[in-house]
């Protein structure tokens, strides 16, 4: 009832610490004054963001514009992808190839006999199985 002289006794839950030992009326004025003051924030930063954007959209404009022109045509371009991709390859398993080993020259062979023309190896068995009769 709208202008009935009946009323409730309500008290605010101690949880809301905001609004603690307040009445209604104070409460409402409180969230109207938020109200107000989120609507003018919300503003400000809505200005700001389309500022922000609007520098966004000249520096993309300008860095597109700044861009080379491709010379030659999406279908040219497209046709040397395979002989690209096939150079590459190569190159890749050209550095995972083994490196070829370098054929030296074999070390210089010094004979123990005074003249060793044959390529035998030395024979030492009486050296060697001597029955020791010094």
């Amino acid at each position: 009832k709208a202008s009935s002289l009946e009323y409730w006794t309500c008290k605010l839950t101690d949880l809301s610490r905001e609004y603690r030992n307040s009445s209604f009326w104070e409460v409402w004025r409180k969230q109207r004054e938020k109200k107000k003051a989120f609507a003018k924030q919300k503003l400000a930063a809505d200005k700001t963001r389309a500022l922000h954007e609007e520098r966004i959209e000249k520096l993309i404009g300008s860095a597109i514009k700044r861009t080379p022109r491709p010379s030659a045509t999406n279908s040219e371009r497209m046709a040397k992808v395979g002989s690209a991709r096939a150079d590459q390859l190569e190159k890749e398993r050209a550095q995972k190839r083994p490196t070829s080993l370098k054929t030296e020259l074999p070390g210089r062979v010094v004979s123990l006999r005074a003249n060793a023309d044959d390529e035998e190896y030395p024979d030492f068995e009486d050296v060697l199985f001597d029955d020791g009769d010094d």
